[in-house]
């Protein structure tokens, strides 16, 4: 289910970020198998209580720009919110990781094996070739987050490196430090920013590797159970009562160990993805001509960069809950060897609930999701823009 090239980008997320101190665990190629070392789980323990040490201090100075009443005319004030934001999301990441440490290293090895176990047992040779376009875009996709992630911490860095009176710059997070100005202090201050950037942004990279890991096999494997697929790629076996139900069963005990750890972040992220790319919008439009060129550079980049990773990312969560209630109701098709193996397998399949991700009652993920996203995002930013023009035309 995964190809050489999707084992080499996992290894190379995994050690990169276990490097930088945003992951504690690196990637076996021999056992293919995410392996946690007491010395990487203490680097990382370490990293992170020096980055939310080094965090406080920045969201500290950016509270009280933001709450004071000359925040709103600092120059600063519009990217120092953003970055607040941005904290926000970063924080749900590493309390998630941080709370659910085992549970989540232990949900990360049972996709990287449930997977490749399922076509080994099920996928046919000549099927294989129909699951390797799909293995081609999981690869794809991940490479476009490496490629997309890879080089996020640059900006904050250049933008802090030639804003030194900003709140975000280390020189302001104690008194005295404002006066360090030489050669040797600015390599220092820039490479605390570069470190920050990096864990911020790889935590979240790694997320996101693992989650595509499972959502693009998710759809494979539904789609083999799914009654109504017209070219199936596993061996007729499969659609049986028996193995049916054992494989979607599975399936769901994996799938409710990811969400059990994960759901309240998505649904917390989502919220604070939201606010932040209208936040970014919204403050282009309304000040084009006040703003300083690196605000506006900063807030353009991170709002179309968190606009076109989220989007992705909701509409690939949102494909598990439409593929689920489908094989659900393909199930109606399913015949056993005798009626009464029949009988009893609709029974138990009408029991079944579709495979949900996110916080159900509260903020389920579904396929429409992504696009009320970004209606809401061009709808909002839109009725923002006109009022704008409105306002500037009477005056």
């Amino acid at each position: 289910m995964y190809s050489k090239f999707t084992y080499k980008l996992i290894f190379v997320v995994t050690r990169v970020s276990t490097w930088v101190g945003a992951f504690c665990a690196h990637f076996d190629k021999n056992v293919k198998l995410i392996c946690v070392t007491e010395r990487s789980q203490k680097k990382f323990f370490t990293s992170i209580a020096i980055y939310l040490t080094c965090m406080t201090f920045l969201v500290g100075g950016s509270v009280k720009l933001v709450i004071s009443k000359e925040g709103q005319q600092s120059s600063y004030y519009y990217a120092t919110y953003g970055v607040l934001c941005l904290t926000g999301i970063n924080y749900c990441v590493i309390a998630t990781f941080c709370s659910y440490f085992e549970d989540l290293l232990a949900v990360g090895n049972r996709i990287l094996t449930y997977f490749p176990r399922f076509a080994k047992n099920w996928i046919t040779k000549s099927g294989m070739v129909q699951v390797a376009k799909y293995v081609r875009v999981l690869d794809f996709l991940i490479l476009l987050e490496v490629l997309a992630i890879g080089p996020a911490p640059i900006p904050p860095t250049l933008f802090v490196f030639f804003s030194p009176k900003n709140p975000l710059h280390p020189s302001q997070f104690l008194p005295g430090l404002s006066d360090k100005t030489g050669l040797g202090w600015t390599i220092f201050f820039t490479m605390i920013v570069s470190w920050l950037a990096c864990v911020s942004w790889y935590s979240l990279l790694v997320i996101i590797m693992f989650g595509t890991l499972y959502a693009i096999p998710f759809g494979v494997v539904m789609r083999e159970l799914n009654m109504e697929t017209q070219t199936p790629c596993a061996f007729p076996a499969l659609r049986t009562p028996r193995h049916l139900l054992r494989e979607y069963i599975g399936l769901q005990v994996l799938h409710t160990m990811t969400v059990e750890n994960v759901g309240w972040m998505l649904t917390l992220v989502h919220s604070i993805m939201s606010h932040f790319i209208l936040f970014c919008n919204y403050t282009i439009l309304a000040n084009w001509d006040t703003l300083d060129a690196k605000t506006i550079g900063i807030l353009s980049f991170y709002s179309f960069l968190e606009q076109v990773l989220w989007t992705i990312v909701i509409q690939i969560i949102g494909m598990c809950n439409s593929y689920s209630i489908k094989v659900l109701k393909s199930w109606t098709l399913v015949t056993g060897r005798n009626p009464k193996e029949t009988k009893y397998f609709k029974k138990f399949s009408k029991s079944l609930r579709p495979l949900t991700v996110g916080v159900r009652g509260i903020m389920p993920f579904t396929k429409m999701t992504a696009v009320k996203f970004l209606r809401g995002i061009i709808t909002t930013t839109f009725r923002a823009l006109l009022t704008l023009v409105q306002k500037r035309g009477g005056r």
